[in-house]
């Protein structure tokens, strides 16, 4: 858990609204609150504006218990159990809030899983981190490493489905269910 001074309501908003100004508007809509009368030919900056207002009071404060400080690149056990992990390689606070599998392959005992992770960082950075999952046995390793940041909508395709459903359990504090 980080403290309400170490990441405020406002990092949050800023966060969230570079987050959604990279997502189409057909996706956007889905983030719209309920209660929230749209204007089918409204600004898409407006309809940005609106979904980040809605997140940022829907996360704020619970995201704060949702912020991991140490989150390894490589993790897992041996065929003996024994555990192994290594260094964080986000320097900053970070909680997910996209995993998406982009390929799997199973060849009876081995299974390798490539997967796309998004981290909002305290900094306000939302790193994305490609993770390579491998269970043979006994054995397992799970590797990470950050391949970029989000900068602009070109950045990485999101399926919203999967972001607004991450973001509601961060909020109702139901993130390890997913």
């Amino acid at each position: 858990m980080i403290s309400t001074t170490d990441y405020t309501k406002e990092d949050l908003r800023t966060a969230l609204k570079k987050l959604f100004s990279c997502l189409e508007f057909d996706q956007l809509i889905w983030g719209i609150p309920d209660h929230y009368d749209l204007c089918m030919d409204a600004d898409e900056e407006e309809v940005v504006n609106v979904v980040a207002d809605h997140y940022t009071e829907k996360l704020y404060p619970a995201i704060l218990d949702a912020f991991d400080e140490h989150i390894p690149y490589m993790k897992g056990h041996d065929a003996d159990g024994r555990e192994f992990f290594d260094h964080t390689f986000l320097y900053h606070p970070a909680v997910q809030i996209f995993y998406g599998i982009d390929e799997a392959v199973y060849s009876g005992v081995t299974e390798l899983v490539f997967s796309s992770e998004i981290y909002l960082l305290t900094n306000g950075d939302l790193a994305i981190v490609e993770n390579v999952d491998v269970k043979s046995g006994d054995f397992r390793m799970e590797y990470r490493r950050q391949t970029g940041v989000i900068e602009k909508a070109d950045d990485f395709e999101f399926d919203e489905d999967i972001l607004f459903e991450t973001l509601d359990a961060i909020a109702e504090g139901k993130m390890e269910e997913l």
